[in-house]
């Protein structure tokens, strides 16, 4: 009977440093979340703890550029991390992908937005010369909402942090 754990599939990263990544990602897959898995996934159990371990070591927000906090890693090697923590435990992997695809959209919409409108009302109170500053034309206030929107709900420096570095799920930091 052919054996049916899943193999490697033999690709080729584009950088050294992604290869040695992609070795490191596949040694801590097989020491810390491959051994417990078939027990865990028949328990029903999610194992959270992972995902402390996986934000920790920057996994979580591999794509992303760094000015946002994340790993400036190519897709493609992200792709590859991503197929060796499912060969461990389908469940990681899965979590994993969607944490990255999901989970930062509405952070990354609240940090592009706000530095937009941060940009296009300072512009326009730099267009309009000293009326800019006065409550006679709408973009000093416009330009105080947007300084506000930079800073409500995290301030956009945090905000970059949190996108590539905050686990899923209640209770997991």
């Amino acid at each position: 009977m052919p054996d049916p754990a899943p193999r490697p599939v033999d690709r080729q990263p584009p950088t050294d440093e992604a290869r040695d990544l992609i070795a490191l990602v596949r040694d801590v897959a097989r020491r810390e979340i491959a051994p417990d898995a078939a027990e865990e996934e028949d328990a029903g159990r999610l194992p959270r703890e992972l995902f402390g371990l996986l934000s920790e070591s920057g996994l979580l927000g591999l794509p992303y550029d760094v000015a946002h906090g994340g790993g400036g890693r190519p897709y493609e090697v992200h792709l590859q991390v991503l197929e060796e923590l499912a060969m461990a435990r389908l469940t990681v992997g899965l979590g994993v992908s969607v944490h990255t695809l999901a989970c930062h959209a509405p952070a990354m919409a609240k940090l592009l937005c706000a530095d937009g409108a941060m940009k296009v009302t300072t512009d326009a109170v730099q267009v309009l010369g000293g009326y800019g500053c006065t409550a006679d034309f709408p973009a000093e206030r416009y330009l105080c909402e947007a300084k506000a929107l930079q800073i409500v709900e995290g301030a956009n420096r945090i905000q970059r942090m949190v996108i590539a570095r905050h686990p899923v799920g209640p209770g997991t930091g």
